[in-house]
């Protein structure tokens, strides 16, 4: 994402003691691009590694070395859209889901955006977005859910992409619960996600 700032530089005239009175100030306007970037660094078992500083990170632009003119260390919200999956082959594990996704939930940055998206034959109405913070309203909908049917896998991850385009925060992901492959979309739904998936 590339922002337009405007740097004003103002030249003023050196103030002599018993000189004519300074003239109005002059300015001139450049422009320059800030290119906000978001990374994320983990160590070899995949453990987020959260105490770096800005002189631990290069960045390159087409092969030149750029200067990181800011540098934030912060978690940054995020939409995450749960896609949960409500087939009969569920049922067993329907508990297990509940402390997973509610857990997930907890650890979130208070400010993240979540929805969840329920499917088995097919995808499921409701699921509201909802704040990390609201734990409650979460449990409810997984509480809810009752296991049945086949699974719908590739329509549920299409219509949680296309939510997931109205999210408000700028980084986005889906995390995706299921025990199984699809066995009840059409063809043309796999190749939908497919297409959606690699447009990201």
């Amino acid at each position: 994402m590339t922002r337009r700032l405007l740097i004003c530089a103002v030249v003023l005239d050196t103030v002599i003691l018993g000189a004519r009175q300074d003239p109005a100030p002059s300015f001139r306007a450049a422009s320059a691009d800030l290119v906000v970037l978001a990374a994320t660094a983990t160590d070899k078992r995949g453990m987020l590694v959260s105490d770096l500083q800005s002189d631990q990170f290069t960045v390159f632009d087409n092969g030149q070395r750029q200067p990181i003119a800011l540098f934030a260390n912060e978690d940054i919200p995020v939409t995450i859209g749960l896609v949960v999956d409500n087939s009969g082959s569920m049922r067993p594990r329907q508990p297990e889901v509940t402390v997973a996704v509610t857990a997930f939930a907890r650890s979130s940055n208070p400010d993240d955006e979540l929805f969840m998206t329920a499917f088995n034959d097919s995808v499921l109405p409701g699921g509201h977005s909802l704040r990390a913070q609201s734990i409650d309203a979460l449990g409810a909908e997984l509480a809810a859910l009752k296991p049945e049917g086949q699974t719908a896998l590739y329509d549920a991850i299409t219509d949680a992409m296309k939510r997931l385009d109205g999210g408000t925060r700028s980084r986005k992901a889906l995390i995706v619960i299921s025990d199984g492959g699809d066995n009840a979309s059409p063809p043309r739904s796999t190749r939908c996600s497919t297409r959606r998936a690699r447009r990201r």
